[in-house]
């Protein structure tokens, strides 16, 4: 090989490592300017895309700004539709509409039927349909010309939008649309809201009536003035736009509808064509979507241009060229060692620096190992050579430690035990020796240190390694440990939760202090869990049933173990359930059971649950009742009253509601202070409680007001009415008692409204509601009123009440008269019945079917009914002194509240021994409903008037609650025929059937059998073909005045006269009857008066 030669294979060797670095440092550098540049790419579209964003939102807000401005000018036509155009114009210019981007005129489409249409328009009636929309106001009419009166038909697009914003009631887009007003650029949208006319009544059937649609408020907006603005604004800096409609959202357009163009801006690349995703031009697309009120925009942006800075553009370059020059320097250096290092020196070189970092690394191993270590001769025990870190952990320097003992440092007590292991290990009886010992330091402390020593080497050379580990953290950590598992086993046995292991043989293995609280005390270490669970719960049936739903549970979580068997955390978890468990206290309390299933058995759980029940239920309570008085609130009050509502129109009984406000409360408030007002309303709720009943719902309303709902009042509204004011009168008999606060008496009255329901179909709102309209209405009368909602109810009550004041003042005044209705038997009249008549100064003779009801529920019957008998034995008394009258027989009614009265018996018996009068001639009808009332107490009372003897007759028999037990067990002289009964007796076969039953019942009986309501001779002769010879009705005399009664007997007694028979005798066949019979064996019967005709 030539000179030559070798020397150029030697430059190429000496260059190619130059060269390759030179290559790679070239790659690289290659590599990071392209990484560079295509960050700054996706840095540059992240920012276009942002400010496209903004672009859009700048647009949203401006729309939505506009849907509120017309919104706006909607609510102002709702109140004044017919505001004119003037007035129109002038909200306009208040509004500063010109003054908005791309506002081209503010108008409002009417909405008319033919028949309000213009009348100089005749083009809109020509237009079939009955709705015509038209633009009526128009603002500004300059430049406006051409659309004023529009008819929105002609346009369909913005008559689509005009149905959607009535349909909707909100503001709605309209599609895009040419504009009719001159200009450059006409693509504009309509951005309207409904007008709706204020409607507060009702529709007939009761529910809300629908608003009237009078039009839409409008506003078009030039779509092109409303991006300029965005320009200007410098939203589209270095971005183009197009714009489209891509129709309503709903319900969406059909699929292949093209959306209609709304903006293509100047830069835009290919005008007149869409443009979606990488145009023609390689240039990148950004779509954002807009919803336009009911639209949907959508928005295409291209870049116009980079958004990077001119020194954020030439990072890539200044990058490739700085790695280029760091390649440069690393290939020259890289050439330059080269020549300087021959390929054998090089060897050489290599291998004692090899050498010597062996020997280094092992020095400094020794040296910085992490652990203390010793050479120690084994001959002698003496320590050879230590390094750093064991003359840390003995606070001592290497020279002191060498040539000393290995175990001089170690603690006395077990020194002796430490020599005789090395010993052995020194002899090769142990391997390896490891210890853990204290280790005493140089400052007289105490170390933990773990000793490992091994032998090296055999023979003179033998030698001992020792290492030496600092443990005394670790021992530390040992002694937390044992400290932490105590103190967590201290904590556990003070856990608020109950925690015991049932193993799987049903044992109990461990337990805590709450679990024996809430249930340890029937658990013992022998105990299985059968046991357990008959002491935690005695009663059998209740135990079985929560065992089966524990023994469930673990079914369950046996079943989730098993599914996730394979996963590192397999327990199986037992959901947490309620169980009412016995504690060791011997309350019964409810706990919370859970768990988990563990290797060695299951994990219980125990809760006590009794802070939290008893949270809830004050938490209920505080819901459903108000803080200050305890009362129901407002919210429990509805419940109860819709409650109330279904109930009275199932059963069809009526209700109501009361609202009473306190009459100058604030007068009470402002005088005392608010606390002791607080105590007022207290004491006010806790008198209205005691005048309701438990039936009653009482509840506090708002402030002083308060609700009272009493349900069953009657089935009609006007005897519910009658009793809400018997309430009503309990509660203010109570209240006007005086209240004691703070040393003062306070007196106080309520203002009271009522609504009845129960006949009309009302809400739960509604009841309420016309209770407060007649609470004002009480307070706008003087306060201290009851008010009912029903202003006819309202004046029949107050009649009503004026009524029962006359009946009171006619007792006083004796107003009352007796009308005497003659009986007849065989053809003469032996007796009569006394009803009641009220003579009344104004209305003159006043029947009893108008009052004796009225009288009933005030419980004016029983002073009615005592001025009845007396009166009836008075005038026996005056007829025992005329022989033609002196054996009539007189019957009066009494009524159940009367004879149920416990001085009722005196009272017959007083009147009789006040006016001398015959008792044998007086008769008591009572009726059938007065005997079921409590049957020992009837008869006992008329067992001692019979033994006086007062007769008994029972009045309308057949028509109640008919029972022959009561007829064998009560002195009954007399059964009669109710008047249903006798009048269709010749017409009705059943009313006959009856009517020869009750005859045939008296007659088995031995009781007399008297029929009401005979009106004519062939009703009394069918009574008499029956063997019922008694009798009264209009066939003979309706009731008269006592003297005509006395004319009527006198007119019709014979020349002689005939003796009166007995009951019983009227009973018996002609023949067997005496021919003379005691005037004083008269009948008898009972009630009082009655709305008997």
């Amino acid at each position: 090989m030539s000179v030559f030669a070798q020397r150029t294979l030697v430059a190429i060797r000496a260059a190619w490592p130059a060269a390759t670095v030179m290559a790679v440092g070239m790659c690289l550098s290659a590599v990071l300017a392209l990484q560079q540049q295509r960050a700054l790419e996706r840095i540059d579209l992240q920012r276009h895309t942002q400010q496209a964003q903004s672009a859009r939102q700048a647009l949203e807000m401006r729309l939505d700004a506009y849907a509120v401005m017309v919104q706006h000018v909607a609510n102002q036509l709702a109140a004044s539709p017919e505001m004119g155009q003037s007035a129109f114009a002038r909200m306009a210019q208040a509004l500063r509409i010109q003054a908005q981007p791309g506002m081209q005129a503010l108008s409002f489409t009417r909405a008319a039927t033919q028949r309000g249409l213009p009348g100089q328009d005749q083009a809109f009636t020509a237009r079939p349909g009955p709705h015509y929309f038209f633009i009526d106001y128009l603002w500004p009419l300059e430049g406006n010309e051409s659309i004023a009166g529009l008819d929105m038909h002609d346009r369909p697009s913005l008559m689509a939008s005009m149905v959607r914003s009535r349909d909707s009631a909100a503001a709605v887009v309209s599609a895009p649309f040419a504009l009719k007003q001159p200009g450059e650029h006409a693509t504009a949208v309509l951005v309207r809201a409904p007008v709706f006319a204020l409607v507060d009544h009702q529709s007939p059937d009761g529910e809300a009536a629908q608003p009237l649609f009078l039009g839409t408020a409008d506003v078009s907006v030039r779509v092109h003035d409303l991006v300029q603005d965005l320009h200007e604004r410098g939203f589209l800096r270095r971005l183009a736009l197009a714009m489209h409609d891509a129709g309503p959202t709903s319900p969406l357009p059909p699929a292949g509808i093209s959306p209609l163009p709304l903006y293509l801006g100047a830069a835009w690349p290919e005008r007149g064509q869409e443009a979606a995703g990488m145009g023609d031009t390689g240039q990148v697309v950004l779509e954002q979507t807009l919803q336009a009120q009911d639209r949907l925009w959508r928005l295409n942006f291209i870049p116009m241009g980079t958004a990077l800075s001119w020194t954020e553009r030439v990072q890539p370059l200044v990058l490739f060229a700085l790695g280029m020059l760091v390649s440069a320097l690393l290939a020259s250096l890289a050439a330059a060692w080269w020549r300087r290092h021959p390929s054998s020196w090089a060897q050489l070189r290599a291998s004692s620096r090899s050498m010597r970092e062996s020997d280094a690394r092992f020095q400094a191993l020794f040296e910085q190992a992490a652990v203390g270590v010793v050479q120690v001769d084994a001959a002698s025990g003496n320590v050879l050579h230590v390094n750093r870190r064991y003359c840390d952990i003995t606070g001592h320097e290497a020279q002191q430690l060498c040539q000393r003992p290995l175990l001089a440092l170690l603690a006395a007590e077990t020194l002796e035990g430490d020599r005789v292991l090395l010993q052995e290990l020194t002899a090769g009886q142990r391997g390896a020796l490891q210890i853990e010992r204290q280790l005493r330091r140089r400052d007289g402390t105490l170390v933990w240190v773990e000793l490992h020593i091994s032998a090296l080497g055999h023979g003179p050379s033998r030698r001992l390694m020792a290492l030496v580990q600092d443990i005394s953290a670790r021992r530390h950590l040992q002694q937390m440990q044992r400290d932490g598992s105590r103190h967590l086993r201290m904590v556990i046995q003070r856990l608020p939760l109950g925690l015991a292991m049932l193993q799987d043989d049903g044992r109990f293995a461990y337990w805590n202090e709450e679990f024996m609280r809430l249930a340890g005390h029937g658990a013992t270490a022998g105990m299985d869990g059968d046991g357990w669970w008959c002491n935690m719960c005695p009663d059998e049936a209740r135990r079985l049933r929560m065992q089966r739903r524990f023994e469930a549970a673990q079914a369950r979580a046996r079943v989730a173990q098993s599914l996730h068997s394979g996963e590192s955390d397999s327990c199986g978890t037992l959901n947490c359930e309620e169980y009412q468990l016995m504690g060791s206290d011997g309350r019964t309390r409810s706990v919370s059971i859970g768990g988990m299933l563990l290797d060695e058995g299951c994990l219980l759980i125990l809760q006590d649950q009794s802070q939290r029940k008893t949270a809830e239920e004050e938490i209920r309570r505080l819901a459903f009742h108000d803080a200050l008085t305890g009362l129901p609130n407002r919210r429990l009050l509805v419940d109860r009253l819709q409650q109330a509502l279904a109930s009275s129109r199932r059963r069809g009984r009526c209700g109501a509601v009361m609202l009473l406000d306190v009459d100058n409360f604030k007068a009470f408030n402002d005088s005392l202070g608010l606390e002791l007002g607080d105590v007022l309303l207290r004491m006010i709720a806790e008198r209205l409680a005691q005048s309701l009943g438990p039936e009653a719902t009482l509840a506090r309303h708002s402030g002083d007001d308060f609700v009272v709902l009493l349900e069953d009042l009657g089935k009609d509204s006007m005897h519910a009415a009658s009793q809400l004011e018997g309430e009503v009168q309990r509660m203010r008999s109570l209240l006007q008692q005086p209240l004691q606060l703070a040393g003062q008496s306070c007196h106080i009255t309520m203002s009271i409204g009522a609504s009845l329901f129960g006949e009309q179909e009302l809400s739960a709102d509604e009841v309420p509601r016309r209770a407060e309209m007649a609470m004002y209405q009480a307070k706008g009368m003087g306060r201290n009123t009851l008010q009912f909602f029903d202003p006819q109810l309202q004046a029949v009550l107050r009649s009503r009440t004026a009524m029962e004041q006359e009946m009171r003042e006619g007792l006083v005044r004796s107003q009352f008269v007796l009308y005497y209705q003659p009986q007849m038997a065989h053809g003469r009249i032996v007796g009569a019945e006394g009803l009641l008549r009220w003579n009344h100064p104004r209305e003159g003779l006043v029947p009893p079917s108008l009052f004796v009801s009225l009288a009933e529920e005030t419980g004016l019957i029983q002073q009615l009914g005592e001025w009845v008998l007396g009166e009836a034995c008075r005038q026996l008394a005056q007829w025992a002194a005329d022989p033609e009258m002196a054996c009539m027989v007189l019957a009066v009614n009494v009524s159940p509240r009367q004879f149920h009265q416990a001085r009722f018996v005196e009272q017959v018996l007083q009147a009789l021994k006040e006016h001398g009068a015959n008792p044998r001639l007086l008769k008591l009808e009572l009726t059938e409903s007065l005997l079921l009332a409590d049957v020992d107490d009837t008869a006992a009372k008329m067992a001692t008037l019979k033994a006086h003897g007062v007769g008994f007759s029972l009045d309308d028999f057949g028509t109640g609650y008919s029972s022959l037990a009561y007829l064998k067990r009560l002195p009954l002289d007399q059964l009669k025929i109710d008047r249903s009964f006798v009048r269709d007796v010749l017409s009705d076969p059943n009313d006959a059937a009856i009517a020869r039953t009750i005859v045939a019942l008296g007659t088995s009986l031995g009781l007399q059998v008297i029929a009401e309501g005979v009106e004519t001779e062939a009703q009394r002769q069918f009574l008499e073909d029956q063997s019922c010879h008694v009798w009264q009705g209009y066939l003979l005399s309706p009731p008269v005045p006592v003297r005509s009664f006395e004319a009527l007997v006198r007119e019709a007694a014979p020349l002689q006269r005939p003796p009166a028979l007995s009951p019983a005798c009227l009973t018996q066949p002609a023949q067997h009857r005496p021919e003379v019979v005691e005037c004083t064996d008269a009948s008898t019967g009972p009630e009082v008066p009655s709305n008997h005709s």
